[in-house]
């Protein structure tokens, strides 16, 4: 009878560890529009378990084109439901637009590992043009983190990390930004870079979706500076 105790015990609570939900967290995000003269409509953010609800083999689903061509998020955010933020500037018109060299800082609680962003560039210079990229939430450290233990002062930052050929050695030339590296697969992760704040940053990459064109097929536009996001988590 004891043993049949333990046992059921033991079932009940690896049923309890199963139906747990897991915990989120919360982080801070801020997108940096770097474009010289180009605006970004409003941004989405979701985990990448709703890529699907984005992209659809060499295209953007349905409910991505509208956000691509309209600049409204609203019905690819209702295709996603509760998974999805969206944040918006205070540039325009219509007001909701975030302007060259201006930021929007909002803040996402969620349980995700990768969370995607996605953006329109509005079309003040060229059509069906977007900005994406997969952010790793594992870097993402707390404030203070990333500095404690002397990972921003043991030579992280003096040890020719920006001179011992990651700006020289073709990164900004050996095709990285020029021949689609960076921009060449929307699914591809970012790569990040730890600012001294905690937080960490990636580039948006742009992409076409070939809806002027005809083509409609997605395709990468080469280079970098679009679009910057840095995230922290703050809980």
């Amino acid at each position: 009878m004891k043993n049949t105790i333990l046992a059921l015990g033991a079932v009940s609570t690896l049923g309890l560890m199963m139906v747990s939900p897991a915990l989120a967290a919360t982080y801070e995000v801020t997108v940096l529009n770097k474009m010289s003269g180009e605006l970004i409509a409003p941004v989405l953010v979701a985990d990448t378990m709703y890529d699907n609800k984005i992209f659809d083999g060499a295209s953007v689903t349905a409910a991505a084109k509208v956000q691509v061509l309209t600049g409204n998020p609203a019905e690819l955010a209702a295709s996603i439901g509760d998974g999805a933020t969206v944040a918006n500037g205070m540039d325009g018109p219509p007001g909701v637009l975030l302007a060259p060299g201006k930021t929007i800082t909002f803040t996402v609680e969620t349980e995700a590992k990768n969370l995607r962003i996605f953006a329109m560039v509005a079309p003040t210079m060229v059509p069906d043009n977007y900005l994406t990229a997969i952010f790793d939430l594992s870097t993402a450290a707390f404030p203070g983190m990333m500095g404690d233990d002397n990972t921003a002062s043991d030579g992280m930052a003096t040890d020719n990390m920006a001179s011992d050929s990651m700006a020289s050695d073709g990164m900004a030339s050996n095709g990285m930004g020029s021949d689609g590296m960076m921009a060449s697969d929307p699914m591809m992760a970012s790569e990040t870079m730890t600012m001294g704040d905690g937080s960490t940053e990636i580039e948006l990459s742009r992409f076409d979706i070939g809806s002027d064109e005809g083509t409609n097929t997605t395709t990468p536009i080469g280079g970098m500076g679009f679009a910057s996001v840095s995230i922290k988590r703050i809980k």
